[in-house]
């Protein structure tokens, strides 16, 4: 009792308030934060942590980047990664519907984040990395 079993360091823990040390959330005023969703912020993160979204290459959150690669390169294939193309071969109403909401719902908070990361730290946001960012944080 009361022994330490695991303990995290703090720089490993992703959250809205790491969002805000970040080159980015550092450069954004609390009015262009406020709107960004949590979700998104924290899918921000792990893009400049990656690198994608850096361009001092993750930058000071370099600590998270042996993680997200070893998330990333041990990725199965998942129903929510496929193409348009694929869900329409399962000839799925319901599910076509689903993923065809899902994908014009990323396409869209992407559009809404762009335009407020443009031109800081060297910020490219692909919609793929996005993508699948935003799918990490749904996990």
């Amino acid at each position: 009792p009361g022994d330490v079993v695991l303990e995290i360091p703090k720089e490993s823990i992703v959250s809205m308030d790491t969002f805000k040390e970040t080159e980015l959330g550092k450069k954004l005023g609390p009015e262009q934060i406020r709107l960004i969703s949590s979700k998104v912020q924290i899918a921000l993160v792990l893009l400049q942590a990656l690198g994608s979204g850096s361009s001092e290459k993750g930058g000071d959150m370099e600590g998270l980047l042996p993680w997200i690669q070893l998330v990333r390169g041990s990725e199965k294939p998942r129903p929510c990664k496929w193409s348009m193309q694929e869900i329409e071969r399962t000839q799925n109403p319901k599910l076509m519907t689903l993923f065809g909401a899902l994908k014009s719902l990323r396409r869209s908070q992407l559009e809404r984040v762009q335009p407020l990361v443009k031109g800081i730290g060297g910020l490219q946001i692909t919609e793929s990395d996005f993508d699948w960012a935003m799918t990490e944080v749904d996990r």
